[in-house]
């Protein structure tokens, strides 16, 4: 294979100054990227090459394009890592570019977290915002029904009297019940109740009163409102004792760990029921309350 002049011209110096013994070393001349390029096509080994490069610098920097042109010479990743690796002045410059590039990217991300997480914080607010219209322009509507409810209830009420009215709540109530709407039954519930009220001067029945009361404290019991039953029972004992209303509140009291209020409530309902199953189911919770189950 003939090695044209340079190369062998370079070849020939590199063995000489190695050879020279006692002289003092001078600084290698630096390669060039086109002596590379002529030692690749020269097929010059990529050891060879490297052992050359061992006591050189380079004048180029080893970036993509250069890494590109190399390879397209006949480059491998060999010779690549290696000619990195080679004395090169430039290079710490190009490494404070990389970290500068890297360093850009982060700061890059991290904006574009920020500015989605500012987004997001302005969606949320203006979602905050539109939830607490709603909530205001839902209170306005039922307000709205509630007095449109009570006009057309006085209406009905003073067609057909308090107690007819009364009648009809408690049907609906029923129905409402069944059909598991328990806030529409516990709504027809107390409108019946207030109808039939004592202190309804335009119709109040005591008898009505006191079944519609007892059938809304059953109902708030059955929802798990026991607070707001034992009121509402507590109302029916104003016209007269019911061991309904004291087995309901005793069982109410009972859930709220109020032993005590409990006991003396059920021993009520035991002494007024008037059947074999109130008294054995008030019996049964007397039991557990006092510790014999």
């Amino acid at each position: 294979m003939r090695t044209q002049p340079r190369l062998l011209l370079l070849l020939v110096t590199c063995l000489g100054l190695a050879l020279l013994p006692g002289r003092p070393a001078r600084a290698a001349e630096p390669f060039t990227f086109p002596d590379i390029v002529e030692l690749l096509q020269q097929k010059v080994p990529t050891p060879r090459i490297l052992d050359i490069l061992s006591t050189k610098c380079l004048t180029f920097l080893v970036d993509s394009a250069a890494v590109k042109d190399l390879r397209m010479a006949g480059a491998d990743d060999t010779l690549v890592l290696g000619l990195r690796a080679v004395c090169n002045p430039k290079q710490e410059l190009v490494d404070a570019y990389a970290e500068l590039r890297r360093l850009k990217s982060e700061v890059d991300s991290m904006r574009f977290e920020l500015q989605f997480l500012a987004d997001s914080a302005v969606v949320r607010r203006r979602k905050i915002e539109q939830d607490s219209l709603d909530i205001q322009a839902a209170r306005a509507r039922v307000a709205a029904e509630l007095a449109a409810d009570s006009a057309s209830r006085a209406a009905l009420e003073q067609k057909e009297g308090p107690r007819d009215a009364a009648r009809m709540y408690a049907e609906h109530a029923a129905k409402y019940s069944a059909a598991g709407n328990f806030e529409l039954a516990e709504r027809e519930y107390r409108a019946a109740v207030r109808a039939t009220s004592p202190e309804n001067p335009a119709g109040g029945s005591e008898k009505e009163f006191k079944l519609y009361v007892i059938a809304l404290g059953t109902l708030l019991f059955e929802q798990g409102k026991f607070e707001a039953a034992i009121e509402a029972l507590d109302r029916s004992l104003t016209v007269g004792d019911s061991w309904e209303a004291y087995y309901y509140i005793g069982c109410s009291w009972m859930e709220l760990n109020s032993r005590e209020r409990a006991v003396r409530a059920l021993q009520k309902a035991l002494e007024l029921a008037s059947s074999d199953i109130v008294r054995k189911a008030a019996s049964a919770k007397l039991e557990i309350l006092n510790g014999k189950r």
